[in-house]
């Protein structure tokens, strides 16, 4: 525990002086880190002290850089951390949202939260209930004072810069920024993930087929001991063994299953007939 919770507050202070995707992208944090000859970074980031022309870092940076930090650095999410905690104290196992809910409106100012939070934050103090918050970001509906949720799960979001993203993620972006997905294709370098997936696929179709067909004829033509429990087994999933509700997963599964099941027997049974009539039946 002790050690997630610094990992937290680390990972949270080392990032915060450059929390500016538009401005400090990788190659200007690259480009910074090689001038204070700090790349690779093993370290938090240092801070000159004169500022280079364009690297300019957030408000928050003499306390969370190299040699400044003592203790950590206010943050919503390490204050998000720090409230989880203490609704498990006072709530153990009968947390409800109702509970989260009435923590933020009695405990986080309303300008230390920010995006989906405060646009929740909002909703909350006009008396929306924590339910039907949850039921409105699911179903992407206008509900309440917030009339952006329909905007959330739609691809208006992949089209606003990181700037706009991180100021209004739920409304519709200013300015339709197009080159994201261009971006995205090259930075993810998604080509080459596309064509190892599809090389993966391709590959564990043909040998799982190879090695299926030789299991299925000496399942189904060949008189192995103990082929009937094995093939028993096939019936159950590795996940329902951690599943508490796993009769309805079966069940879920079994109509699922069924179609190809019949349509497996039906082409077995020709292949079986298939062999007996060439001849090889004696096998």
């Amino acid at each position: 525990m002790h050690a997630a919770w610094l990992g937290r507050v680390v990972g949270c202070n080392l990032g915060k002086p450059v929390e500016d995707g538009d401005h400090w992208t990788v190659e200007r944090i690259r480009d910074y880190l090689k001038l204070t000859d700090s790349y690779p970074l093993t370290d938090y980031v240092v801070a000159l002290d004169s500022q280079p022309e364009g690297f300019a870092f957030r408000e928050c940076r003499p306390e969370t850089t190299r040699g400044n930090i003592d203790g950590s650095a206010r943050d919503d999410d390490i204050d998000s951390t720090i409230l989880g905690l203490h609704l498990l104290e006072t709530h153990g196992r009968g947390l409800r949202p109702e509970h989260v809910g009435t923590a933020w409106t009695e405990l986080f100012p309303l300008r230390q939260i920010f995006t989906a939070e405060r646009a929740a934050y909002l909703n909350l103090v006009n008396g929306l209930r924590v339910p039907q918050i949850v039921w409105d970001l699911a179903i992407g509906q206008s509900v309440g004072i917030n009339t952006n949720f329909r905007d959330t799960a739609g691809a208006a979001d992949y089209l606003k810069t990181n700037s706009e993203y991180a100021a209004d993620s739920l409304g519709l972006p200013t300015s339709w920024t197009w080159s994201n997905f261009t971006s995205a294709w090259s930075q993810a370098n998604m080509g080459a993930g596309l064509w190892n997936s599809l090389l993966i696929v391709l590959c564990t179709g043909a040998i799982t087929c190879v090695v299926a067909s030789l299991a299925a004829y000496a399942l189904a033509r060949l008189k192995v001991r103990g082929s009937s429990a094995f093939m028993s087994t096939t019936f159950f999933t590795f996940q329902q063994g951690f599943t508490q509700n796993f009769t309805l997963i079966s069940a879920a599964g079994f109509i699922m299953i069924a179609p190809m099941l019949i349509l497996f027997l039906l082409l077995q049974r020709r292949f079986i007939n298939g062999l007996a009539n060439s001849g090889m039946g004696g096998i």
